[in-house]
């Protein structure tokens, strides 16, 4: 009899390990992300257990999910790449993402269309089988060669550069979430008009041979040659890469050893009659640049191929180029004086020259001290390195994240 009590138990135990190990995860945490002023989605981090502690989110096992809900009216595919491997390559170590390449590649792949008001994008980690992606619950696709992807994508959120530093306490609220930002979130789903949209994507494109047959041929012409459609030249900005752990962050370099700003700055001389603007003039002239927005006419199809190779390149390259403007920063004498401290996010143009097209601020802090300094900074900056011969394109869009912090003691 006892032996027949103690097989129940553990029987019983057994199914309720299974049970719990098959669970779904808790929402965390919601966040809302805001591009120029205007917001693109909420995020949602699910996680086995509620937790406020980073390091136990990327090493908790179980199931863990990130989730983005589309609050604004077109967010593209590429502007959603851009952001992953910024925010990979700024906060990740370079042999990790060389190692993970390929399967960044791949993540890139599986959403290409254009996401709409209500649309829903979940990543899950599904331990053992890899990262599994759907869009409105229309499955895209698993990735099964990049074991440390989903940590990679999640550092993006939470890593020692975030989106922003109350993204980050936002998601990492361990279950304490406001009831409004709460509700909002549960209120934003797709539509069945946009659900069967995203299952089209799924659906085979028909081959050249195929279109070219369906079309009607012309017949008042006595001759007729065939049309030739070309590609339009590549003239968007590329997806940016970031720069490598190896980089000092903002709060270890300028931040953490500020330098007093001598009284005048000294701007570079310009000959020609009529001044060109500077990029801090530039920045205050046009509150938004569509520019560093998603644009409804730029076809995806016109973005360099990325491989594994060119996102280790640009991750390079985005490295330098925080190299080089680091060392252009200094601390406000008056912001120190006032104890103000704050981050600051600046998206930034460049052509192969690495001379500054143009710049917008995506984030700012409530200092307006670090904000005009953060915009000095790039000026001082300019020109920035040219672009190396193994990246595509005609110019280069990369994040400065800049974190202005006064060390305690």
């Amino acid at each position: 009899m006892t032996t027949r009590l103690h097989r129940w138990l553990f029987a019983l135990c057994a199914s309720f390990t299974a049970m719990t190990l098959q669970a779904e995860p808790l929402l965390n945490g919601i966040s809302s992300y805001t591009k120029l002023g205007q917001e693109q989605f909420l995020a949602g981090l699910y996680l086995p257990s509620t937790t406020t502690d980073v390091g136990t989110a990327l090493n908790v096992g179980g199931e863990r999910r990130l989730e983005l809900r589309i609050t604004a009216s077109s967010v593209s595919a590429r502007s959603l790449s851009r952001m992953w491997i910024e925010g990979i390559a700024i906060n990740i170590a370079g042999d990790q993402l060389q190692a993970n390449a390929e399967g960044m590649v791949e993540f890139t792949k599986l959403t290409k269309g254009r996401l709409r008001t209500g649309d829903t994008l979940v990543i899950d980690d599904l331990p053992g089988e890899g990262i599994s992606v759907s869009v409105n619950g229309v499955d895209m696709g698993k990735i099964r060669r990049a074991p440390n992807l989903f940590n990679m994508l999640l550092s993006t959120w939470v890593g020692s550069v975030p989106l922003s530093s109350e993204f980050r306490d936002a998601v990492m609220a361990g279950g304490d979430i406001d009831a409004n930002l709460l509700g909002r979130y549960r209120a934003t789903s797709p539509s069945e008009e946009r659900i069967a949209a995203v299952e089209a994507w799924k659906a085979p494109k028909p081959a050249p041979a195929q279109v070219a047959a369906s079309k009607p041929a012309p017949v008042s012409a006595p001759t007729v040659s065939a049309p030739t459609v070309s590609a339009p030249a590549v003239t968007a900005p590329v997806l940016a890469a970031a720069s490598k752990p190896d980089v000092a962050s903002p709060s270890g370099t300028a931040a953490q050893k500020p330098v007093v700003e001598q009284p005048k700055v000294t701007q570079p001389a310009v000959a020609k009659p009529t001044p060109k603007p500077t990029p801090t003039q530039v920045a205050a002239a046009k509150p938004v640049n569509n520019a560093f927005l998603d644009d409804e006419e730029l076809d995806e199809e016109e973005e360099p191929l990325l491989t594994a190779a060119s996102l280790v390149s640009r991750q390079l390259y985005h490295s330098k180029l925080l190299r080089w403007t680091y060392k252009n920063i200094r601390y406000p004498k008056r912001a120190l004086q006032r104890g103000q401290e704050g981050s600051v996010r600046i998206a930034i143009i460049i052509d192969r020259n690495g001379k500054v097209l143009d710049m917008q601020p995506l984030e700012e802090s409530r200092h307006s001290l670090l904000n005009s300094e953060a915009v000095k900074a790039v000026e001082r900056s300019d020109p920035f390195p040219p672009m190396p011969q193994d990246l595509q394109g005609e110019r280069f869009e990369f994040t400065l994240p800049i974190t202005f912090s006064i060390p305690k003691g």
